[in-house]
């Protein structure tokens, strides 16, 4: 089985393409007035959203992508062009800029994963950033789709009450809708 870092350049290409078609698919993409990209880190082989972005701009719609805290917690800043991100904590492209607040009933959410199960649980690099800053119980947040390979969705993962599951799932192959596990849920 094919894995990040060594799959192909031309099959992860592809894969990027059907992923921003599927996406464009999706009402909650369509409906979000703004939605939250990720940077690749170079080198590891997660999808490149890059064909996302550029429908966005497209259709007149912001892009906003994450800017890691000292806290722990990201923020969000509206890119007009990706060669406005820049290395910053982690290696991790990011945005320079004022950060704005997201809105809950329009933005969406793109979260990569080095796994997802189909309850939406979420196996992140393990920095966390992304369950602090959407943690259960936090009050509103926008809907958080995870976005990966179809090969990403695995077994059922470990859920903790800090953990955020995904509203849903998108891969090269197939859309899952989730509803979203909150704190002493069971899965």
């Amino acid at each position: 089985m094919e894995r990040r870092g060594v799959f192909p350049e031309a099959k992860a290409a592809e894969a990027s393409r059907v992923l921003a078609e599927r996406l464009g698919d999706l009402p909650e993409f369509s409906a979000a007035q703004r939605v939250v990209l990720y940077a690749v880190i170079p080198g590891s082989g997660e999808l490149d959203l890059r064909p996302v972005f550029d429908r966005l701009r497209a259709s007149r719609r912001a892009a906003l992508y994450p800017r890691c805290l000292p806290d722990g917690r990201l923020e969000f800043v509206e890119v007009p062009h990706l060669e406005a991100l820049r290395p910053g904590r982690h290696g991790i492209p990011e945005p320079g800029g004022a950060a704005v607040s997201l809105r809950p009933e329009e933005d969406l959410v793109l979260v990569p994963g080095l796994a997802f199960d189909r309850n939406g649980v979420r196996l992140g690099r393990g920095g966390g950033y992304f369950d602090r800053t959407f943690a259960p119980g936090g009050g509103p947040s926008p809907q958080l789709f995870g976005v990966g390979y179809s090969w990403q969705l695995t077994e059922p993962l470990p859920f903790e009450s800090h953990d955020r599951a995904m509203d849903g799932v998108v891969t090269d192959r197939e859309t899952l809708r989730l509803r979203t596990l909150r704190s002493g849920e069971s899965h």
